[in-house]
């Protein structure tokens, strides 16, 4: 019983220290130049989300195909950020979607 109250409050002051947002945002993205998807993160970040997750493979042509999951603080700023990268120059989002953790 000690050990349970006592890590009850400590799992509160991690979430407060760490934060933790609770919608993921999956997106599957064509990239025309390395630089484009630097701009993505860029936009991302600043738009208060965050990459949890980024991978990349080439595809014919030297277009890169990147896999990007974001953490949001919920679905309006999910959506947000969808269309924050929708905007960028050189990217375009093959296929996208949103859930709550």
């Amino acid at each position: 019983v000690i050990v349970i109250v006592s890590l009850w409050p400590l799992r509160r002051v991690a979430e407060r220290v760490i934060g933790r947002d609770p919608h993921i945002v999956r997106m599957r993205l064509l990239v025309e130049t390395p630089e484009a998807l630097s701009d993505v993160v860029a936009i991302i970040t600043r738009n208060g989300g965050s990459v949890s997750h980024l991978a990349t493979t080439v595809r014919k042509g030297n277009r890169l195909v990147a896999e990007v999951e974001v953490r949001a603080r919920d679905l309006a700023s999910g959506a947000a950020l969808t269309a924050a990268v929708a905007d960028v120059a050189g990217i375009e989002i093959a296929e996208s979607s949103s859930q709550d953790e």
